[in-house]
């Protein structure tokens, strides 16, 4: 017998029907991804997201087999980049993950010289404005090569010209880290971004890595991708920006950037023929004419550039302005130039020429943003309306701002009130610019011109909420918290603006709140720190003398000490804090503030007639345009005259005080004082116990 045989069938070839139904399903998804691709491109979030879902939907969740996969990778891609534009950044770092976890279940699939697009598919072409350039793309140089081989496309790795996922890896992960970055947790979006592979890393990723890494404090790998940022495109100017604010010098950023083919040191050209609000002379316009410009030396600028920031950051204030200028000269009423130039000249003590530059960026962009709270500042501090100005320099302070010579320069001495042109600079921005942080930081401002300090610094906190790497938000921040008594915040908040750029105003909060803190050693530190970074600024100087000043009222220690007038130490702190106080004032004549400090130096040691002549001195001469500056001083006049017996003298500085500002508390205390010393009563005894003695003066 045969035995018998179980032989398989083989399957009946699909029917014409099925392969039509498939073949059919294909075009569709097919036909709809390119629709999604288009809704990308033409920004159209609202119905990307809707067709995104409905392919997402369409696409099975567990994909049964590698084709499945790929589609389905896909698909969350696209759904991912119609919620990231429209803004729902979890749920589009949920579609990204989802895709990443199910790419890698995918196929690699040849590519030739084009690698998978940023949008996720071989064959779809990046959306403008949502995904990096692909890594097959430019590439970042490892090394600094010629000017064209910086800025040319790199080729893509050899490994990646044969296959590759059906999504870009790499483009999926930088999308989650700049979901990760906008819902602000930035370690997680630092751990994400740092998986890239360096071989990967376009421009965009490697400066989103430099600005997370700063963000995360890693300074060193923060200066380490924006140099590369700058090798593969020289042109990016706030790379440069950056690098100068981490500490890198003129000379080591120009080391960077392609050879200039002209050198001229900007220091050795005299710019002095320029004013500052835009006129020129003969000279001026003849250097004009030799200026190379931008289409025979493409890169002469950006040494200009290099050279102004490296110098701005190492208070060389004269060569940082020179450069500026020189810029200026290439590009006429830039208003970044000049907003830069203002800076120098705020930060060198030039109030008067900061504002004209202010003044003229405005007026090239009316909207333009940058570097208006600080604008917002000098015209809060220096620049009130007649009849406004207010001097709050009050003992109702604690006295710990006023008696600060630079702090009192500042938020403390010789504050002013608001001005028509303060008022009408922050309605504009807060209409035209809500979302950003110098509009609520000049905000803030106002509503303390306006004597509202605990508003003031809500709005302060609201403007480092939104930017936190805002310096401005941060100072102001810190000052607020000092009017409003808030000595602990303060700490925090200065420290956090050094963090971000070191500059003389947040040392100078820093030291004012550990002193009225009693840490006497971290203000030394701090005011040390501040005379290393900035040897040749004035604020350097008078912040050693603030703490020698301190020192020698409390006894060389915290609040608890009592203040030893006439032991040697005490008299040795006050001749080291008056000769800090006169070196700060030959570097810049013109701070009040450091003048009413080196006054007390004086009165407290016993010369009276030094201080008053100090203090007449600058009156007729640096005070004249300072409302504020001239209450202040004025009443400061009057207590040295009224120390020494000359009652009339100094009953009429107070009434001059009164005379600029009627509301002076402190002005309406000293001539109350100096009233009861006319009639041989006690100055320092309460108001109820002076109306008894006049009652039985009148009864007798």
């Amino acid at each position: 017998r045969r035995p018998a045989t179980h032989a398989r069938r083989p399957d009946p070839p699909p029917s014409v029907s099925a392969l039509s139904r498939d073949s059919a399903g294909d075009m569709a998804s097919t036909q709809q991804m390119r629709a999604m691709e288009r809704l990308l491109a033409a920004e159209m979030w609202e119905s990307a997201e809707a067709l995104g879902g409905f392919l997402c939907s369409a696409s099975p969740r567990l994909p049964p087999d590698a084709v499945a996969s790929a589609e389905r990778a896909r698909h969350l891609a696209l759904f991912g980049d119609a919620l990231l534009g429209k803004g729902e950044h979890r749920r589009a770092l949920n579609a990204f993950r989802q895709a990443l976890s199910v790419n890698r279940l995918a196929p690699k699939v040849p590519t030739g010289n084009n690698l998978s697009s940023a949008m996720g598919t071989p064959e779809t072409p990046a959306t403008p404005g949502i995904s990096p350039s692909t890594p097959g793309g430019m590439t970042t140089p490892r090394s600094s090569e010629n000017a064209a081989a910086i800025v040319a496309p790199q080729p893509p790795p050899a490994s990646s010209s044969s296959s590759s996922r059906p999504v870009d890896e790499a483009s999926l992960k930088f999308k989650i880290g700049r979901c990760h970055l906008a819902l602000r947790e930035y370690r997680a979006a630092l751990a994400e971004l740092e998986t890239i592979p360096a071989r990967a890393r376009t421009l965009p990723v490697t400066m989103t890595l430099a600005k997370t890494y700063r963000r995360t404090g890693y300074e060193r790998a923060a200066v380490a991708c924006y140099k590369e940022v700058v090798r593969d495109c020289p042109f990016a100017v706030d790379a440069i920006a950056a690098l100068a604010e981490l500490g890198c010098s003129g000379e080591e950023i120009r080391a960077l950037l392609p050879a200039d083919g002209n050198d001229d040191d900007a220091t050795g050209t005299s710019r002095d023929a320029m004013s500052v609000d835009g006129a020129a002379t003969d000279g001026h316009r003849e250097a004009r004419r030799e200026e190379p410009q931008g289409g025979s030396d493409p890169h002469g600028w950006l040494h200009h550039l290099a050279e102004a920031h490296g110098a701005a950051r190492s208070h060389a204030s004269d060569v940082a302005a020179n450069h500026f200028r020189r810029l200026d000269d290439i590009f006429p009423d830039n208003p970044r130039v000049w907003c830069q130039l203002a800076r120098v000249h705020r930060d060198a003590g030039e109030v008067r020429e900061a504002a004209d530059c202010y003044r003229r960026c405005a007026r090239a962009d009316p909207c333009v943003v940058e570097g208006m709270d600080v604008f917002a500042s000098i015209l809060y501090e220096h620049f009130p309306d007649a009849g406004t100005s207010v001097a709050a320099s009050d003992d109702a302070d604690g006295g710990a701002l006023g008696s600060f010579g630079v702090l009192s320069h500042g938020f403390g001495f010789g504050t002013n009130g608001p001005s028509v042109e303060l008022n009408v600079l922050v309605n504009n921005l807060l209409e035209n610019s809500p979302a950003r942080a110098e509009s609520w930081s000049a905000a803030a401002l106002y509503w303390e011109s306006r004597g509202d300090a605990e508003k003031a610094l809500t709005y302060a906190e609201r403007s480092s909420d939104i930017d936190d790497q805002h310096v401005t938000a941060h100072v102001t921040k810190g000052y607020l918290s000092l009017k409003c008594k808030r000595a602990d915040a303060a700490v925090h908040a200065f420290k956090r603006a050094l963090q971000l750029a070191p500059t003389t105003r947040s040392y100078a909060g820093l030291v004012a709140a550990y002193l009225i803190l009693g840490r006497v050693k971290d203000a030394t530190a701090t005011a040390k720190a501040c005379a290393r970074a900035a040897p040749n600024a004035s604020a350097s100087h008078a912040l050693l003398g603030d703490v020698e000043a301190y020192c020698a009222r409390h006894g060389g220690g915290g609040h608890g000490g009592a203040a030893q007038g006439g032991t040697s130490a005490a008299q040795g702190h006050r001749d080291r804090a008056r000769r800090c106080y006169e070196q700060s004032l030959k570097l810049d004549p013109s701070c009040a503030g450091v003048v009413a400090a080196l006054a007390d130096a004086h009165a407290s040691s016993g010369r009276s007639e030094a201080a008053a002549e100090l203090l007449r001195r600058h009156l007729d001469t640096h005070a004249a345009h300072d409302a504020g500056a001239q209450v202040a001083l004025h009443c400061r006049l009057g207590g040295v005259l009224a120390q020494s017996k000359q009652l009339a003298d100094a009953l009429g500085h107070y009434q001059s005080a009164l005379a600029i500002y009627p509301e002076s508390d402190e002005a309406r205390r000293g001539v109350s004082r100096v009233e009861r010393l006319m009639k041989g009563q006690d100055p320092d005894a309460p108001d109820e116990e002076v109306d008894d003695e006049e009652e039985e003066e009148d009864e007798e």
